[in-house]
């Protein structure tokens, strides 16, 4: 993004996903003119905000495979016709600044109390650590058609800092990762 106008990235959650939870956990970009906002997800196993910033690389990688089709000739369910089981793979990072491994880079900064309170005391404390600003979630889930809609269940682990998360569920509809 190169314009004067740039655009706020975040990443996490799974795309069309029917329930979704925001990350408050992960401090914003102050500076940086941010016009518009925009989810970079499919990144599973995480909730929506897990990293953000003006740019951001994301790469997914799914393995579908039709089971009931290999086990049944001339299938007339279109329920188990359409049905597959996935194992997915995804990797990716959203940052502001020159590059991800930026010690500024606002999700390795935590200021106490939180900014956003309506009251705060005379003492603020910024916070310096270093997160993998490099993220990746696992999974399986499972496709079908039901009703002329293409439904996805995806259960996910995230990996932050060497840190396996616990599992997130991602209800979707829609042919996207």
């Amino acid at each position: 993004n190169f314009g004067q106008q740039k655009i706020l990235y975040y990443l996490g959650g799974a795309d069309n996903s029917l329930i979704n939870n925001f990350n408050d956990g992960i401090p914003t970009p102050q500076e940086g003119n941010f016009v518009f906002q925009d989810l970079a997800n499919p990144l599973r196993g995480f909730d929506i905000n897990i990293r953000n910033g003006g740019s951001y690389v994301l790469s997914n990688a799914e393995v579908r495979v039709p089971i009931f089709n290999y086990i049944f000739r001339n299938l007339r369910s279109k329920l188990l016709r359409d049905f597959q089981i996935v194992s997915f793979f995804d990797i990716g990072t959203a940052w502001s600044g020159s590059d991800p491994f930026d010690e500024d880079n606002p999700v390795n900064i935590t200021t106490y109390p939180d900014p956003n309170l309506p009251e705060r005391g005379p003492v603020t404390v910024r916070v310096r650590r270093f997160r993998e600003p490099i993220i990746y979630g696992y999974g399986f889930g499972a496709r079908t058609t039901l009703f002329g809609y293409f439904l996805r269940v995806d259960y996910g682990w995230g990996v932050e800092t060497s840190i396996r998360q616990p599992g997130k569920l991602h209800f979707s509809l829609g042919y996207d990762f």
